[in-house]
């Protein structure tokens, strides 16, 4: 994938995996999870326990390529992101010429689901954010009332099961 891109570009991601600037780690004790930081002004990522899976590494190689351009304090998340995921359709798009047409198509059935699942969560985060900023008691309310706007602010695009099964 990488030897496909731009020289550039290519060049830039391999770097993540000849200089250093990536740890891989299967330790139970270690700390769980997949995570792009900056240490001596240059990007490092971290693949914990069972996030080594090829399309965590591309995602985490996306926050690594954007890094090596921005400074870590001038990068909003919206911009971290879309590096990142931009990233895995940009891997997606490879895979439509190397994998199998059956894998291939589960793959990019998998991959909209996914994107459509954020985007429906980040709406409903928005319609909550906005339903506390406007509230007349906005800072003064019990968890029960914040959750009674959550289910709110869900009910009204069909996700009321999304967010209680995968956060309340």
């Amino acid at each position: 994938y990488l030897k496909q891109m731009p020289e550039s570009a290519g060049t830039d991601m391999m770097g993540m995996f000849a200089g250093d600037r990536a740890v891989f780690t299967q330790s139970k004790s270690a700390l769980s999870g997949a995570f792009t930081v900056w240490i001596d002004s240059a990007p490092f990522c971290y693949y914990g326990p069972n996030y080594q899976d090829c399309e965590t590494v591309i995602h985490e190689l996306g926050h690594y390529y954007g890094g090596l351009y921005m400074e870590p304090w001038s990068m909003s998340i919206d911009i971290c992101e879309t590096q990142s995921q931009g990233n895995e359709w940009l891997f997606l798009r490879f895979l439509e010429e190397h994998a199998q047409p059956q894998i291939y198509s589960c793959l990019t059935d998998y991959k909209l689901m996914s994107e459509l699942t954020g985007i429906l969560g980040f709406v409903i985060l928005d319609e909550f954010e906005q339903r506390i900023y406007w509230h007349e008691n906005a800072g003064n309310m019990t968890s029960e009332e914040y959750d009674e706007l959550l289910e709110g602010g869900a009910a009204g695009y069909g996700g009321v099961d999304y967010i209680t099964e995968s956060i309340l």
